[in-house]
């Protein structure tokens, strides 16, 4: 589902055509839009979205063929995921612990949910509905969030499903910043109003984590034997401003700015 650009992407997309039940280059609506054409025109019983920045593990579909059984039941299954970055020649990586904090956090707190490293049952997304093509940065969370309020079965696995690739002019990494942060603080409003308000506050918030004043902070309570995530610098910073919640809740929205 390519948005009519002009970067070659056709001229690669024309050479495994054969291959290909369907595809297309044309404006679209955004991404999301585009994503619900496509699901619109899929046929198979298990369904997932691969970015172009992106990459699948070898194998991890017949893997998921073999996780997913009943196709009937509403279901999402997330895996880990590498994230891998090459700059100068020099090639940075980094794994996640998705199962971890699918037990340990609230999908309403902090997306810890990978996209790349998921798939769906058709009938999750015909329970869930499609995408919500007046978001661009935060389509996918709203989505999970959503397939979650309306009893979507969630099942993890450890296994890494795919590799997420970080650039300069990524999407989640670049764009307007205020306008992924208005997006975000919706789905905050929809789903969860108390981080909301926490959210709000942090997108106010001008004290830096590895600022000077932090790290002073941050010493200060490593000799108190407490703990020194953001969270706990500007609970210990305002007291007062951040009283009603828990260090690792404002860590978790901090995380999502």
């Amino acid at each position: 589902m390519d948005g009519g650009s002009s970067d070659g992407s056709v001229e690669i997309i024309k050479r495994y055509a054969p291959q290909l039940s369907h595809w297309q280059s044309c404006p679209d609506g955004g991404q999301a839009d585009a994503l619900n054409q496509g699901f619109a025109r899929a046929t198979g019983d298990i369904l997932l979205w691969l970015n172009s920045d992106d990459l699948l593990m070898p194998g991890i579909l017949h893997k998921i063929a073999q996780w997913v059984t009943d196709v009937d039941m509403p279901q999402l299954w997330i895996g880990n995921c590498i994230h891998f970055s090459i700059t100068h020649e020099q090639l940075d990586i980094r794994g996640s612990r998705v199962p971890l904090l699918h037990r340990q956090q609230r999908l309403s707190h902090i997306d810890y949910i990978i996209q790349p490293a998921t798939c769906f049952t058709r009938a999750a997304w015909d329970l869930a509905g499609s995408l919500r093509a007046d978001l661009h940065f935060a389509f996918d969370w709203e989505w999970f969030l959503r397939v979650q309020q309306v009893g979507v079965a969630l099942h993890t696995v450890p296994n890494a499903w795919a590799m997420y690739r970080l650039h300069p002019a990524h999407k989640s990494g670049g764009g307007s910043a205020q306008k992924r942060s208005n997006e975000i603080l919706s789905v905050y409003q929809t789903y969860d109003p108390r981080m909301a308000s926490l959210y709000q506050l942090l997108m106010q918030e001008t004290l830096e984590y590895n600022s000077p004043s932090a790290l002073n902070m941050r010493r200060l309570l490593k000799v108190l034997g407490r703990g020194t995530a953001y969270g706990h610098v500007l609970k210990f910073r305002y007291p007062g401003k951040y009283k009603g919640y828990s260090a690792d809740e404002i860590t978790n929205a901090a995380m999502m700015l």
